[in-house]
């Protein structure tokens, strides 16, 4: 996706951090996958986030063009896993601080709820049950 946004032209740019846990969520989603990941946000009318290894790009749904990105993650300066990373975030259009706000935590929530381990469920044994001569009854489980 990285390679689409180079010659577009930008409404803003600026160095942001993002949470450490919105990373490693969507890291551990690509490394699971290995691949793109493309995710419908629900919430916010028209809008995809497209999340590659270089790149998370929140697009219209319509014509796919870009609406904010972030790009240029400084994962070499981490110094530990709870760690905000630093990266470039840039608007491609005038209202997209608006959609910036909660696309990472909509799109982080989906991947928690889709990658979420299966439910254990533990086999239950029937139970028998036995009379004895003295009428009480015994259970074995």
């Amino acid at each position: 996706m990285m390679g689409r946004l180079i010659g577009l032209p930008t409404y803003s740019s600026i160095t942001t951090y993002v949470d450490a846990t919105y990373f490693n969520t969507i890291r551990r989603a690509l490394l699971k996958t290995n691949n793109t990941l493309r995710i419908p946000i629900l919430e916010l009318e028209q809008v995809d986030i497209i999340i590659d290894h270089d790149s998370w790009v929140c697009i219209n749904r319509h014509n796919n063009m870009p609406l904010v990105a972030w790009v240029d993650f400084h994962i070499g300066r981490r110094a530990d896993l709870h760690s905000p990373i630093e990266c470039t975030k840039n608007y491609y259009h005038f209202g997209a601080a608006r959609i910036a706000r909660n696309a990472l935590a909509l799109a982080v929530s989906h991947l928690n709820e889709t990658m979420a381990p299966a439910p254990m469920c533990r086999l239950q044994q029937p139970q028998r049950h036995w009379k004895t001569k003295s009428n009480t009854t015994l259970v074995c489980l």
